[in-house]
């Protein structure tokens, strides 16, 4: 993740799966995997992470799968310059009961664009080239700026997609044929 702390740019490896400081144990992660853009600012889960702990997870693309009767078929979708970007994202610090401290994070989401729309209903939301500054440094947001802060951003709705083998549905394989179109 990229994340902007006590005044500067750090990049930091974090679980995903957003475990808020005040959760009681470290299993609630894997129900925060996603946040709604729609709703991070009054989820009790997620607005304090949107004043204070907004972050950046790069990525080069990601997948979706598409509901065909009773298969489905997976899509990678990627921006058409095919350069890297970033989703929006917002994360937290947990201190477990011994002193271990678990960083973790959230994918924010939104309706999907509408090339997107074709195979999923909802996108993570990339932030547009030039703004992610704006998402990381914009400091602490106050309560009662957080709809005004978040209405200036708009995701980049100009994605591309194909067809891609279904292997990439295992995360054992980590092969070059995950990215390739598939005809």
């Amino acid at each position: 993740m990229i994340i902007y702390y006590r005044g500067e740019t750090q990049m930091r490896q974090m679980q995903w799966g957003l475990v808020p400081c005040w959760a009681k144990d470290r299993t609630l992660g894997s129900k925060l995997i996603n946040a709604r853009w729609e709703t991070i600012a009054e989820k009790a889960s997620f607005k304090e992470s949107l004043r204070q702990r907004r972050c950046l997870v790069p990525a080069d693309g990601y997948y979706e799968w598409q509901g065909l009767g009773f298969e489905k078929q997976p899509y990678r979708f990627v921006v058409p310059s095919r350069d890297l970007f970033c989703f929006a994202g917002l994360w937290d610090e947990w201190i477990a009961e011994d002193g271990q401290v678990l960083q973790s994070f959230t994918i924010i989401t939104t309706e999907a664009a509408s090339a997107v729309y074709k195979i999923h209903k909802r996108m993570p939301f990339i932030i547009k080239n030039g703004q992610e500054d704006l998402w990381l440094r914009s400091g602490i947001i106050k309560r009662q700026e957080a709809q005004t802060f978040l209405s200036r951003f708009k995701p980049e709705d100009t994605l591309k997609f194909y067809r891609v083998s279904k292997m990439v549905n295992s995360v054992k394989i980590d092969v070059p044929e995950c990215i390739q179109v598939l005809n």
